[in-house]
């Protein structure tokens, strides 16, 4: 948990944001996915969204929010993690595939 923590922080966000429980809960549901294979909307964003007694649009929303600060504000970072150069904004379910592989390699 303290290195998706670590990971969020490092590209730019933090608790204020609504997105960040949220992500720390979907990146790890995708790291404990045993086939590496998990449908964000279908799985993902209902699971979160009954966590924390909102609704998967919502979760989707906020994480969307938090995605779209990083990327404006962190987007150096962003594309050191990704391997390449980010011409457009990632989707959520990008962004989260992104995220998992780095996590996967650092571990």
């Amino acid at each position: 948990m303290l290195r998706i923590e670590r990971l969020l922080s490092d590209i730019g966000i933090t608790t204020n944001y609504k997105g960040y429980n949220y992500l720390t809960d979907a990146l790890q549901m995708c790291l404990k996915s045993e086939t590496g294979k998990w449908r964000v909307t279908k799985d993902i964003y209902p699971r979160v969204a009954t966590k924390y007694g909102a609704t998967s649009s919502r979760v989707e929303q906020n994480i969307r929010f938090a995605k779209q600060h990083s990327y404006s504000s962190r987007r150096d970072k962003l594309e050191e993690i990704a391997g390449f150069s980010l011409e457009k904004i990632p989707s959520n379910t990008e962004f989260l595939a992104m995220l998992t592989e780095h996590l996967k390699k650092i571990d």
